[in-house]
């Protein structure tokens, strides 16, 4: 069976229908895509036409837990997660009767559920999620320590468009095992390491934020960064580290594209990721 993860974009990519009639294959849509999709006045009329083209194949669509349960399950565990522990049971039942009905052109308890509980669901992600300045401060943390783990030679080059894939997700990766630890993690002792060198799904979480912090050296800084497109990557993220479990990452963005490619890239290196190649 083959998995795609949808992002926002994805519900309306063109070929979509034509992989929606291909039996063999599933569909996998982030927690992050119910709260983009509800978080409008006219979610409504946004579902409808969204998701009129997957609600043909709704028994073959699943509905992952959110980031922050896939991050706290994993670390507190100590056991990176598999692709089936991605799946939230409660919220793919309850997904897949929102498909029927749309399917149906009816609105039933599924939506009425929504009606009832989206104000409290979009005060909350407003509160955590969206909390813009709070999310540009936790990824500029992680500046002073990137600068100390790349070369100058690195860092000009970087500016100068001068570093091949190769080269730039080797070396990101081993900057990534160095901006956590056990004790940041409230882990035992080498437990990151192991959780890093699974290529865990915190693992690939810390390698994008390394990666977006990366890039913002390889710009000048952080002088120009807004903080809502701070918000946006950290949503994105989650589209990105959840379609790396999956065959393919449908979306029409082009940096999520990216970022899923070099992902894949570093999530396929053989050597530990702590191994400089610098």
């Amino acid at each position: 069976m083959r998995t795609i993860c949808l992002d926002q974009s994805g519900f309306r990519k063109c070929g979509l229908m034509e992989k929606v009639a291909a039996p063999d294959t599933q569909f996998l849509i982030p927690d992050a895509a119910m709260m983009e999709m509800f978080k409008s006045e006219h979610w409504k009329r946004t579902a409808r036409e969204s998701l009129l083209p997957l609600s043909e194949a709704r028994e073959r669509v699943s509905v992952t837990i959110g980031n922050g349960e896939c991050l706290k399950a994993e670390l507190g565990s100590g056991r990176p997660l598999a692709f089936a522990d991605l799946i939230s049971a409660d919220a793919t039942n309850w997904f897949r009767q929102v498909l029927a009905e749309i399917s149906g052109g009816a609105h039933g308890p599924a939506f009425e559920q929504i009606d009832a509980r989206i104000a409290d669901a979009n005060a909350y992600a407003r509160a955590s999620h969206l909390d813009h300045q709070a999310n540009l401060r936790d990824l500029q943390a992680l500046i002073p320590t990137l600068r100390s783990a790349y070369t100058p030679d690195f860092q000009k080059r970087m500016r100068a468009k001068q570093v091949g894939d190769d080269e730039y997700v080797t070396i990101v990766s081993f900057a990534a095992t160095k901006v956590v630890n056990d004790k940041s993690m409230s882990l035992s002792a080498g437990s990151i390491e192991a959780l890093m060198n699974a290529r865990s799904y915190a693992a690939r979480w810390v390698w994008l934020r390394v990666d977006t912090v990366t890039e913002w050296l390889a710009m000048g800084g952080t002088d120009s960064v807004k903080a809502e497109r701070v918000t946006n990557s950290e949503i994105d993220r989650h589209y990105v580290v959840v379609g790396s479990y999956c065959d393919e990452l449908l979306t029409k963005d082009g940096a999520m594209q990216e970022k899923d490619r070099k992902l894949r890239l570093a999530l396929a290196i053989q050597h530990p990721w702590g191994i400089s190649r610098d």
